[in-house]
Formats: structure tokens, sequence, C-alpha cells
């Protein structure tokens, strides 16, 4: 028998008050329910069926690791075990015997039956379908749950034997992508010391190992709420153009004010390539970005044409600002939205004569926020919403969606920068329930994957609506009371307390004071009733202050 050992266990907070029987979290459930059975550890194996395949050795590890911390006994991994041997086997990465279909795309199965249990799932792209089978059964069956990143984060009840129910089992997600970005990766060591943005005050910051271990356990803690998936494009598309083509093709990019086609000077902070901007009328933009793509397409389906970063400094010719439908009022290059889906629709019709099935992903960002006013949308175009100027807010969520819909977007994605936005180093604001909410919209008006931007890492401030937010992309169908539930009950006796607190700051700071004052639901950009006055440090703090009475 070969085995493989679990190391590295640190603690887990492990509270005997916390039950969560029976709890289901299966977007698109398949269940043929049986009988409980008791599993001794003692007498179990796991047996890792494919050791090559790394995604499957950490969900056999993953697996072993939390029935430790249940029974307090290390259950064996194996690659191969007797047939005469008399152990209950856990399979990883092998569907049951009575399985004949393959499973379908990003689907996790797993059967639990009174003399074996099997654990196994779709294994193309990032391959985590028995991976995320494991966590699945682990908080369905076993009531495990994961509130932060690390041990310390882990949270599950203490018993001898591993009470399981018999049945076949399936989660596959609504969302095709699930993420909330990690916020602090890894620090290579030819980058050390860490950068100085981790901590202004040297004597607070982490070392570059205290660093590198927390950006794992965040790393680990997105796998356990399930995020991932194939990701629908997006992103900005230029952010290299000006060092390819600056020299041999300047007509690429914008025509500035001083009648030249290359990037005007920018404040030291903003000295970037990502902030270059391109002549969409130009239609060789888009050749390019076609010939760009065209020795990945068998790889990549999708074609980014996403606008670089930035509000200023965009192509000033003729024929780009032809393409620009202005309203009364519009500042200059205030809504260049019908530039770009000019642009994004030819690299579209194109894109589709390669491959049949590519789609072009344009982000809905900045100038480009609000639909095209005279153009309409190629069916093979993801629109990645990034609803960054605009409030926390349900209704004008549903708007904005809408009127990409209207303007024939089939394909949404949703990409967000709330938590850069609504975010503090120090006290809660009460934003959870919100941020839910507005989440929700996005679900109901056909999103179909979620990207937040990104994690900030302040646990004991932020991790109620960290928590909600990631369960609720991998089962969007309960409410914001049954993530809130579960997250409380973490802290055991201290349920309550815990929940007072929470909803002190929903209900006396945002609710009352923050949420009242986002009232201009118009679609002016920059308008000083959105960012200005939720984000301002200054004034945020005055606002709490007030209600706290402090």
């Amino acid at each position: 028998m070969k085995c493989k050992k679990y190391s590295g266990m640190k603690f887990v907070l492990s509270w005997a008050s916390f039950g969560v029987a029976g709890l289901m979290l299966f977007a698109l459930p398949s269940v043929l329910l049986g009988s409980t059975i008791e599993v001794d550890p003692q007498k179990s194996v796991i047996v890792l069926t494919q050791p090559e395949n790394g995604a499957i050795s950490r969900a056999a590890d993953e697996l072993q690791k939390h029935f430790e911390l249940i029974t307090r006994v290390q259950i064996p991994i194996v690659e191969k075990v007797e047939e005469s041997n008399d152990l209950y086997r856990f399979y990883v990465g092998e569907p049951a015997p009575n399985e004949t279909e393959v499973a379908g795309s990003q689907e996790s199965r797993w059967v639990i039956g009174p003399k074996a249990s099997y654990f196994d799932g779709d294994t193309a792209r990032a391959g985590d379908g028995a991976l995320f089978a494991v966590y699945s059964f682990l908080q369905a069956q076993l009531g495990v749950t994961w509130i932060e990143p690390g041990d310390e984060g882990i949270v599950l009840k203490e018993n001898s034997t591993l009470r399981l129910e018999t049945g076949s089992f399936s989660w596959t997600p609504t969302l095709v992508f699930r993420k909330i970005r990690q916020g602090g990766a890894r620090v290579a060591k030819s980058q050390a010391p860490l950068p100085s943005q981790f901590s202004e005050y040297t004597e607070f910051r982490p070392s570059l190992e205290e660093h590198n271990a927390f950006a794992e356990e965040v790393i680990q803690w997105q796998k356990r709420m399930r995020m991932g998936g194939s990701r629908p494009g997006g992103g900005h598309a230029f952010s290299t153009w000006w060092k390819k083509y600056g020299e041999t093709h300047p007509d690429y990019f914008a025509l500035n004010k001083f009648g030249k086609r290359e990037p005007l000077p920018l404040p030291k902070a903003y000295q970037t390539d990502e902030f270059v901007k391109i002549c969409a009328s130009n239609p060789d933009v888009a050749k390019q970005l076609i010939q760009d793509w065209l020795p990945r397409k068998k790889i990549i389906r999708f074609v980014d044409t996403g606008i670089n970063d930035g509000i200023e400094n965009f192509c000033l010719c003729e024929e780009c600002e032809k393409l620009d439908v202005l309203k009364e009022g519009d500042k200059l290059h205030e809504h260049l939205t019908d530039r770009y889906t000019h642009l994004t629709n030819l690299v579209a019709k194109e894109a589709a004569t390669h491959r049949p099935d590519a789609a072009v992903a344009m982000y809905a960002y900045l100038t480009t926020l609000y639909p095209p006013r005279n153009l309409r949308v190629e069916p093979n175009v993801v629109v990645q919403v990034v609803p960054y100027v605009i409030p926390l807010d349900t209704e004008v969520t549903e708007a904005l969606l809408g009127g990409w819909k209207d303007a024939g977007a089939t394909m949404l994605a949703f990409r967000p920068n709330y938590h850069t936005k609504y975010s503090t180093t120090t006290i809660p604001i009460g934003v959870e329930e919100q941020m839910f909410r507005v989440f929700q919209t996005a679900i109901k008006n056909g999103c179909i994957s979620a990207d937040y931007d990104s994690l900030v890492n302040n646990w004991p401030v932020t991790g109620l609506s960290d928590f909600v937010l990631a369960q609720a992309m991998s089962d969007p169908d309960k409410p914001f009371s049954h993530w809130e539930n579960l997250y409380y009950s973490a802290f055991g006796e201290a349920s309550n307390e815990v929940g007072d607190y929470f909803k002190y700051w929903r209900h006396e700071v945002w609710n009352k004071r923050l949420l009242p004052n986002i009232e201009d639901k118009g679609y002016a950009l920059y308008s000083t009733g959105y960012h200005m006055l939720i984000f301002t440090p200054d004034y945020r703090l005055a606002i709490l202050r007030g209600a706290v009475g402090g």
C-alpha cells in the first residue's frame, strides 16, 4: 500500500454547537437519497486514482485533511487497494461503477454507497470537477464551511465516525465563471522585500514568507468556495500595443490634441501603457486584433476588445468622432460606446469566419459603460459590465443591464470593482446585503459570469460580505438570510452577538445614512453623488461618526 500523508496542519476552530444537518448547496442538483450509514475512519482508505492530476491529488488531500479534523483520525491516501481488503473506500477521481456518462461541462459528481464513495467530475479546463465534488460533499453532508482563508477559518463539528447519506449527487454551477479576485498575489523572491504599498509602516509589514503563505491560503479559500470555471474573455485589450506597434503602426493609436498619433504625457502614477488609447475607427486595428488571436484560436475562444484604462486622451480623428452619438449636454468623450461597439462588431464578424463559436469580449466601462445609442451588438459579443462609477443600487443595475440587452447583447458578464469602492480598513459599513442584492439583480438579468475586483483581505471587517457573495456565486438561489445565519453560526455561543454587531452597521450606518445618499439614479458619468459621496475617506468618516454618535 502506497500512502500519501497530509502535512503542515495548523489548527482549526471547531464549534460544538455548529451543525448544518442535511445542508444542500447544489446550483443544479441531482439527488437520489438512500439511508444513513456510519463509516469508521479507522477502517477506511482514500484511493487516489489519478495521482498525476494535480487537482485530483488536491481533492484527496483536502478530503483527508477534513476527515482528520472531524474524527482526529488520518485516513491514509493510497493509489491501490486490494480487492479482499475489507475497508470503506473513498475513490477520488473515479466515477461510480454504474456511471456511464461523461461528466458535463463544469459538473461535479459524488456517489455515497454502503461500501464505497466516488468523487469525480469534469476534468477539462481547470479540471476541478473532483475537487469541487469533495467540497460540495463536505459542506452538504458533514456541515463543513470556510468563513475565511486558513485553517482558522474552517468550521466543523467533530465526531468519531462519519455519518453519510447514501445516494447520487451532483453540482453544476449556474455561472460559467465565479471569482472574487485575490487582492494580494504571491511575490517572487527576486522582488523582495515586499513593495511599500503592502504597508506604509514597515514594522507592520509581513515578511515575504508570511505574505506568500497567506496568499496561498486565499487561493485555497477561493477553491473551497468553488470559484473558477471558464472565463468568458475580458480585459484591457491594448495594454501592450504601444510597445509592440507604436513605431511600426502609429495609425493604430489615438490622434491627440497636437495632431499626433502618440500618447500624451500623464502624471507619474499613470505613466503606463495601460492608459494609451487607440483609434477605434481604423479597420486595421480590428484586423490586427484578429491576427494576434489566430495563432491561439484553437485554444482560446474569446477575442478581447476592452478599452484601456482612464477617461482622457481618446482619439480626436474625424472618423472616430463620426461614430459617436451625443446627446445635448454631453461632455467631450463622455459617451464613446458607439465607436468601440463599431470596433467590436468588426472583430466579432471576422472572428466567426475563423471559428464558428468564437466570441468577442468588450468592456462596458467608464466612457463605454452605457449601451450604444445607434448601433446594435453582434450576437457573439460578450459585454463585460464594469459598474465602476454608478451606485451600488438594484434599480440602477437593472436599468444598465436592461439597456445592453435592448441593444442586442445576448451575453452579459458582471465585472464590478465594488470591493475597491465600498471598502473600509477599520470598521464595517454594513454593505453586505446590498452587495448580495445587486449580485442577484445581475443574475436575474442573465449575467453568465461574476468576476469581482478584489478581496481586501480584512476578514474581521469584510468577511461576512465576502463569504455571502462567494457562497451565492456557487448557489445563487438561496436568500441572503441563509448565508448570513450560516456565517454567524460559525461563532458558536457568540453567534447572536456577532449577528447583532453586523446588523447594527447595516441598519444604522448603511440603511439609514449611506444608502439614502445614493439618490441620483440618472446616468451622468462621474456624478459627485456617487463615488465622491460614499468613497471619500474623510466624508465617510464624518458619516460614520454621525452614525455612532461620536
